[in-house]
């Protein structure tokens, strides 16, 4: 017999709400391992966050705080937390843009990538220079 759709709804959140708390709680281990290593507070700070949305089922909270801090701490305070996970942010997407363009024919599409490709270098050279890392 067939569940009602409801049902299927019920359960469906049920199972998101689940896996959430498993994804939280491994945040939260790897928050406790991270302090005890030293890690930068700020990189600790939205891990919390993180953890917090997880369980709220709501993203708003990271993402303004993580862009706040990149903005104030990062950009204008030249904190190097926040620039470092700029960063990595920033070399992650340039990973995924130059994966995508290396399968794209010629066309449009492929010299937006590569525009892409050169702010995205360009970006990370920027970063690594406020961080007085050799770019």
């Amino acid at each position: 017999m067939a569940e009602h759709p409801e049902e299927m709804t019920e359960l469906s959140v049920y199972q998101a709400y689940l896996k959430n708390v498993r994804l939280s709680e491994e945040i939260q281990s790897d928050i406790i391992r991270g302090a005890k290593a030293g890690e930068d507070p700020f990189s600790l700070l939205l891990k919390a966050l993180r953890a917090i949305c997880l369980m709220t089922n709501s993203d708003v909270l990271y993402k303004d705080v993580e862009l706040s801090m990149r903005a104030i701490y990062g950009a204008s305070l030249g904190q190097p937390g926040p620039i470092r996970i700029e960063l990595a942010n920033t070399e992650e997407r340039l990973a995924k843009i130059r994966a995508a363009a290396a399968v794209t024919e010629e066309g449009e599409t492929l010299e937006r990538m590569k525009s892409a490709i050169k702010a995205h270098e360009a970006l990370i050279q920027r970063l690594k220079g406020q961080l007085g890392e050799e770019a």
